[in-house]
């Protein structure tokens, strides 16, 4: 009788340890799928509603002119990986504007090699309005050059590039990309006065 007893007991513990051992594991399991366990959490992971607000807080900052600190936000979505290609241009366009020139021209330039022509072209046409709007011929030069590069039948893209080689000074250049974009576009692209003043309809805002 008293065996009898000692193994009942002895099945009835073990199945309480199993039982237990279940609900620790469940609970393991659960922590593990929330991102709670062992610092998987928030530090790692960045949910939408935070890339939204990194985002905003990137781009109310360039456009108050603090590139520096907008460049860390933007570098942050880098960090956690979230980063969209608008993400990475934009970060280009701070990092030229904070006098990183090279870094930022490549960093746009290595972004849009991943896209194809057409909206590579047209991010590189609105980075490069963007750059020029500020005062930075040079890089803005580059910018339009790589868009008709990408798309040499795009009667604005050649347009753009002549209005900024005439600001540097190119003339000759100037006349002739701006000629081409006339003939390839010549219902979006017009001269007013004075000559090379060019004005184009329908260009969006990076």
């Amino acid at each position: 009788m008293s065996r009898t007893c000692a193994i009942v007991i002895s099945v009835v513990y073990k199945r309480g340890r199993l039982q237990l051992l279940k609900i620790v594991l469940s609970f393991v399991l659960a922590l593990s799928a929330t991102g709670s366990l062992l610092g998987s959490g928030p530090q790692n992971e960045c949910s939408s509603l935070e890339q939204r607000r990194i985002r905003q807080q990137a781009r109310r900052l360039a456009n108050a002119g603090e590139y520096k600190a907008a460049r860390e936000r933007y570098r942050l979505l880098l960090r956690r990986k979230v980063a969209t290609t608008r993400d990475r241009v934009a970060l280009g366009l701070v990092l030229i504007m904070s006098g990183r020139s090279h870094t930022g021209l490549e960093l746009i330039k290595n972004t849009i090699a991943q896209l194809d022509a057409q909206r590579a072209s047209a991010l590189c046409s609105r980075a490069g309005k963007f750059l020029e709007n500020h005062g930075q011929y040079s890089e803005a030069k580059a910018l339009f050059q790589r868009a008709v590069d990408l798309q040499p039948s795009c009667g604005i893209c050649h347009a753009s590039l002549g209005r900024v080689l005439f600001r540097l000074g190119d003339f000759e250049r100037s006349k002739e990309h701006y000629s081409i974009g006339q003939k390839l576009d010549p219902r979006k692209v017009r001269l007013s006065s004075p000559p090379h003043d060019f004005e184009f309809e329908g260009e969006g805002r990076y």
